[in-house]
């Protein structure tokens, strides 16, 4: 087991980002739904975040809100009200649904590290802070909200996806590597 912080500690985003999320939640398993309101979001992490809703009747998410510093690294266009399907293919897709879903199925966010591919051919390392919330009767996982950074420098591990639940304590449970999604190990 780790702590959260051995492992975005280093970024002062994401772990403010965190850090709302646990205010958010409280004493409660997750946060509910209006307790994540655009408007509440800390300015900090404003411009990285990705609120998505998830599909009910398959593994996706559509893109509710999208954060400047995400659309600044999309090329300046929001995609904002677009499907995961629309927006990406193959193992990247494969890794990022995997990942939101995983989050959605456990209840608990979930952190990766990726290659952030272009269509041009170019890569970026990102990490990404995946935090689950609930409808406002915390029967059932309807959104995330998505911290995303780029630190710079390549992806580690020459480009391979890894990702890591963590608890809604400081304790976290490995997963990954693996190239088409996160999944738990031991």
């Amino acid at each position: 087991m780790q702590e959260a912080a051995e492992l975005f500690g280093d970024d002062p985003i994401l772990m403010e980002g965190y850090n709302y999320w646990l205010f958010c939640k409280g004493a409660e398993r997750l946060p509910r739904a209006s307790q994540i309101d655009p408007l509440d979001i800390p300015p900090r992490i404003f411009p990285n975040i990705l609120l998505v809703d998830y599909l009910k009747d398959r593994i996706g998410i559509r893109y509710r809100l999208i954060g400047q510093e995400t659309v600044d690294r999309w090329g300046g266009e929001s995609f904002a009200g677009k499907y995961s399907h629309d927006q990406y293919s193959g193992s990247y897709r494969d890794f990022l649904e995997g990942a939101y879903e995983q989050s959605r199925a456990l209840e608990r966010p979930i952190y990766t590290e990726s290659a952030f591919r272009w269509d041009t051919g170019g890569t970026s390392h990102t990490r990404r802070l995946m935090l689950p919330y609930a409808d406002d009767a915390l029967e059932e996982v309807t959104r995330n909200l998505c911290i995303q950074v780029w630190p710079g420098g390549v992806a580690p591990d020459g480009g391979a996806f890894t990702g890591v639940v963590v608890d809604a304590s400081p304790d976290v449970d490995h997963i990954g590597p693996r190239q088409v999604g996160p999944r738990q190990v031991g």
